[in-house]
């Protein structure tokens, strides 16, 4: 014990140099969507959970038992040749007490099964139970609607609707199984390693581009999946999605938008109000159009460009100022392609990218390198990963399988980084708009995959259930309702294929679209906040939000992936750099720079040796004493 005393400041000490020296490095989880797959879980009498629901790809030809066997750590399940399967006695220590009467109930989507597990040959998504019950098992009954944006009942190509249809399951079930007895081959899903259960469609109900469904339970949007949440005995369960066909689908906000023609005609002197009480804005293409040439000058005659600025220029294909490129060839050759933080190289690969160069090769710099093998991603909050994703996919870079940061990587970063409530912060639990649009934007080009969608959908109830009155967003940290808070979702939305002008985000006062032109000023440029003048450094935040709608009447969804081919990036050393063309400006919310410099790390394990062997030298003087 006298020795470890001795010792231990030194040896932690020497700890500590070593740990720096050599890093730690965390393995990140990757999700997959499963195919073909079931979910199986167990739970005892009361519902307590004895195995939690796993997603299990299935081989050929497996039975429940199978399934059961793969999830189970401890099965007691004798072979009874005389009925020639086997009974299940007791799983992971669990077992019924048979003198009551209890068994194990083998419950496949909710219902109860007539034959032995061994014997039931599982088809792909099925939803297994093995639960302790008595016979016969309890139910629980559920109402079932498909419903739309507006809370219509929603009708499929056959004319076929589904509104409060009541279904009944064995109590602990869920509410994927009574979506699949309501709806039973129409109904489409996906299931996924950690997501589990998803629905990707329905037969007969087309929905518009970019829309998802959505899940509510008792008339509120869900916070869990459908195959989280247990049934309770009354509940109301509803799908709803913004499909074709509807009376939302009607509505045209910028009159014909594939068209130069008569756009005045759309031109309203104010809002309309529909049957619901929401609000109509109305907003011409040439008011749009107007809108964007203003903010466009203004950018270029102040010399306002970031990269906010350069990525509306591309999506307009316009030309990039030289001044904000030799700005940015400067700021790599000053710091030698080394910088502290990991969205410096961000930045300027959206950039680059933006201005037509190849961010993989800029001034001699592998920027894309420096972006896919940053050790520093996290450090500041959700904003290298967001922006680290954005920027690989600007100019589709090649990333290698074994990098630190591949794609798949940083898409399951940002999801299991989603707050509980559907939105992003930069750190911790209080969402932000503008972490929430821009994470949505780097997402969007996920789609395909089931827990994208899954976020994407979570994440833009948030945004429609936060938005205020005038249709912003208000935050502490911007001072207010922000016109930079506007322009991030309205680019997140736009991205994902979901119209900011749409029900969702159309509030008392103003849409998305609406509320960010009120920010504009008779320059042209942006204000920060209501009633302040325009701001440089706002004004290419609020251009690209106006440009990526823009984009997405006419593709329906804004891509910010930019083909480079044939394309080269002249660098110009004499031209004079811009005012405001600062390639170290902030992305999103500012993160105060905590992180430690390596060098600092070095001096106080320095003084920790010291501090260790002071005190050695002082229990040697004490005991001699």
């Amino acid at each position: 014990m006298k020795f470890f005393k001795k010792t231990a400041p030194l040896f932690f000490a020497m700890l500590l140099v070593v740990m720096q020296c050599t890093g730690v490095v965390l393995r990140h989880a990757e999700a997959a969507t499963l195919d073909p797959a079931v979910t199986i879980s167990v739970q005892d009498d009361k519902g307590n959970t004895i195995i939690p629901m796993k997603a299990i790809k299935l081989k050929n030809n497996e039975t429940a038992f199978d399934v059961l066997k793969e999830v189970s750590k401890d099965l007691d399940a004798p072979y009874n040749a005389q009925f020639d399967s086997v009974f299940i006695n007791g799983i992971n220590g669990v077992v019924p007490d048979s003198a009551s009467g209890a068994y194990w109930g083998f419950i496949v989507n909710g219902q109860s099964v007539d034959v032995g597990a061994s014997t039931y040959n599982v088809h792909a998504g099925d939803d297994i139970l093995f639960k302790v019950v008595h016979y016969p098992p309890k139910t629980v009954s559920a109402n079932v609607s498909l419903l739309s944006t507006e809370g219509k009942p929603l009708v499929d190509s056959n004319g076929q609707s589904i509104n409060n249809k009541t279904i009944q399951v064995v109590q602990g079930s869920n509410a994927y199984d009574v979506l699949k007895q309501a709806l039973g081959d129409k109904l489409n899903i996906a299931i996924d390693d950690q997501y589990l259960a998803f629905v990707k469609g329905i037969q007969g109900i087309q929905l518009k581009e970019g829309q998802y469904w959505g899940f509510n339970i008792n008339g509120t949007s869900a916070n869990e999946g459908i195959s989280s949440y247990k049934v309770k005995d009354g509940d109301t369960l509803s799908l709803v999605g913004d499909a074709v066909g509807t009376a939302d689908d009607a509505k045209d906000p910028v009159g014909d938008t594939n068209s130069a023609g008569s756009d005045d005609q759309a031109a309203n002197s104010g809002p309309s109000s529909d049957k619901n009480n929401v609000p109509k804005i109305t907003i011409s293409a040439n008011q749009l159009h107007s809108a964007i040439t203003k903010a466009t000058r203004h950018l270029i005659s102040h010399r306002a460009t970031n990269f906010y600025g350069a990525m509306a220029l591309r999506l307009l294909d316009k030309t990039v100022p030289q001044t904000y490129v030799n700005a940015l060839a400067n700021e790599v050759k000053e710091s030698q392609g080394s910088f502290h933080n990991v969205t410096d190289y961000e930045k300027i690969v959206l950039g680059v990218t933006s201005a037509g160069g190849d961010a993989s090769n800029f001034e001699g710099v592998d920027l894309v390198k420096a972006v896919y093998s940053n050790e520093r991603m996290v450090n500041q909050g959700n904003n290298g990963p967001i922006y680290g994703l954005l920027s690989l996919d600007s100019g589709e870079y090649n990333v290698p399988k074994n990098a630190l940061w591949t794609r798949d990587k940083l898409v399951d970063y940002i999801i299991n980084h989603q707050n509980k409530d559907g939105g992003w912060a930069l750190t911790g639990s209080k969402s932000s708009a503008d972490l929430t649009g821009i994470a949505i934007a780097a997402l969007a080009p996920y789609k395909s995959e089931s827990k994208v969608v899954h976020a994407i959908n979570r994440a833009k109830q948030w945004l429609s259930v936060h938005q205020n009155k005038a249709g912003g967003y208000g935050s502490q940290v911007n001072g207010g309702d922000s016109s930079e808070s506007t322009a991030q979702v309205i680019l997140g939305l736009t991205a994902a294929g979901i119209d900011p002008t749409s029900t969702a985000f159309t509030k008392e006062k103003g849409n998305l679209i609406s509320h960010l032109l009120s920010f504009q000023q008779k320059d042209g440029g942006f204000a920060h906040l209501m009633g302040e003048a325009s701001n440089d450094l706002t004004t290419p935040q609020a251009l690209l939000g106006l440009v990526s709608y823009q984009q997405y009447l006419k593709s329906h969804a804004t891509s910010l992936a930019f083909d480079n081919k044939g394309r080269q990036l002249k660098v110009t050393t004499a031209a004079t750099a811009p005012k405001k063309a600062d390639p170290k400006q902030a992305v999103g919310p500012k993160l105060p720079d905590t992180a430690t410099s390596l060098s600092s790390y070095f001096m106080i394990s320095f003084i920790l040796v010291m501090m260790g062997s002071l005190l050695l030298v002082y229990n040697r003087k004490k005991k001699r004493a």
